[in-house]
């Protein structure tokens, strides 16, 4: 549902300005791969740069075993651990237990709900089997997170860093069973591991309130623990598998993507909003969806044209500037949608 508005006018306050700077990119990095992923083209992309791509022997990606688009899914999550707890105690002072267990569960339930809609109707206008997607298991995800938001769970960062890689350990374990509930994007099954993410990641963000130097630590810690679960697993990374290693693979890498980002902030943004991809940020599942709506528009209208390269450029580049256009109005006139 809806959280009592659609939108709200009200100033930020409480609002963490390095997530919602980094949320913005995000959003520029879904809608711009995923421009190139459906689009058909009249060239090759890079290896290292598409879902799947074959990086066997690349420097760096061949080591890692997954593509910087493979990244994307994980990317959702990793976010999401780094706010979901603080947020959820929050609502708690403020409104109760019940009442944020309830709202909790009917925000995740309506991420489902709408990004189902919206994806069988996608499935309908182009003659396609109706797919999970990354959108639904972030809803799907922060139903199975709800056992963890206890309040001893939420006070002891070193409780939520066990749990989250006590649950990677046991998807490695029964992945064989889980896996029945695997699908497009991971399905279901994939929701298990994402859990872990953002479990692990809720810690990492305890980390970061405490200085670069814990964060710094934690970082090599989880780094260790990808390495580690990468030898002793005896199953490297695979993207279409979704294993633990993905899983733990993916957090430490974008950890230290965020690790760079944290470091710009703290040194010279000094907790400044970045225009336009604050307001992005903010209001990241207004863009998923008019995402959603570009994709579809681009596989119905654009279904027989190949693009080539300077095509594609003026394609994304035009859709990038209508986002800026809409993230200044958004701004100007003070609003965010809210779930």
């Amino acid at each position: 549902m809806i959280n009592k508005k659609t939108f709200q006018t009200a100033a930020y306050p409480g609002r963490n300005a390095l997530v919602d700077n980094v949320k913005g990119l995000i959003v520029f990095f879904f809608i711009i791969t995923n421009i190139y992923f459906n689009a058909k083209l009249s060239f090759k992309m890079p290896e290292w740069s598409i879902h799947e791509g074959n990086v066997v022997g690349m420097p760096f990606w061949g080591y890692l075993n997954f593509s910087l688009m493979d990244l994307g899914p994980a990317a959702f999550f990793f976010l999401i651990g780094l706010t979901v707890f603080p947020v959820f105690s929050k609502h708690v002072e403020r409104d109760g237990t019940r009442a944020a267990y309830k709202q909790f569960f009917m925000k995740n339930m309506a991420i489902v709900g709408i990004f189902c809609t919206l994806t069988f109707i996608k499935s309908k206008v182009l003659n396609e089997n109706f797919d999970w997607d990354t959108i639904q298991s972030v809803g799907f995800t922060g139903v199975l997170l709800m056992p963890f938001m206890s309040a001893f769970m939420r006070k002891h960062t070193l409780a939520r860093l066990i749990a989250g890689l006590g649950v990677l350990v046991l998807f490695h374990i029964f992945h064989k069973e889980i896996y029945i509930f695997h699908g497009y994007q991971g399905g279901l099954s994939a929701c298990v591991g994402y859990l872990g993410i953002v479990l692990i990641a809720s810690a990492l963000a305890d980390a970061m309130k405490k200085g670069i130097l814990p964060y710094a630590a934690a970082s090599a810690f989880i780094i260790g623990a990808a390495v580690l679960s990468d030898k002793l697993t005896g199953k490297s990374v695979f993207f279409e598998d979704y294993n633990t290693t993905y899983m733990l693979m993916s957090t430490a890498f974008l950890n230290t993507a965020y690790f760079v980002f944290y470091t710009i902030d703290k040194f010279l943004l000094k907790g400044k909003r970045i225009p336009i991809l604050s307001t992005m940020g903010r209001n990241i599942f207004f863009y998923l969806i008019l995402s959603l709506l570009i994709m579809a528009v681009i596989m119905v209208f654009m279904a027989d044209i190949r693009l080539n390269e300077g095509q594609l450029i003026m394609l994304e580049v035009g859709t990038v500037a209508v986002y800026a256009l809409i993230s200044i109005f958004l701004e100007k006139k003070n609003i965010t949608f809210k779930l």
